[in-house]
């Protein structure tokens, strides 16, 4: 959520959602798109639709373990995290 971004009560921002600067949001933002503007408006998706659907099938709790996150991380580079 970009600087001085305003998102109205009982408006829901989706994961991986960008909203850019200065944007009054007043509706529902979907997942991973982007949205900017006062009001905001959808400006495109971050990614293809089937990236989208993969993303969220993604149980990002699971990394709020750090055991998971640093396993995962580790997964993905060369140095070990510790």
């Amino acid at each position: 959520i970009g600087v001085n971004a305003v998102v109205l009560p009982h408006v829901k921002v989706g994961r991986g959602a960008v909203v850019g600067a200065n944007s009054v949001v007043t509706k529902n933002v979907a997942p991973y798109s982007i949205v900017a503007g006062a009001p905001a408006s959808h400006i495109r998706y971050r990614f293809g639709e089937e990236e989208r659907r993969k993303a969220m099938e993604v149980d990002i709790d699971y990394f709020k373990n750090p055991k998971h996150a640093a396993e995962a991380y580790n997964r993905s580079k060369d140095t070990p995290v510790k």
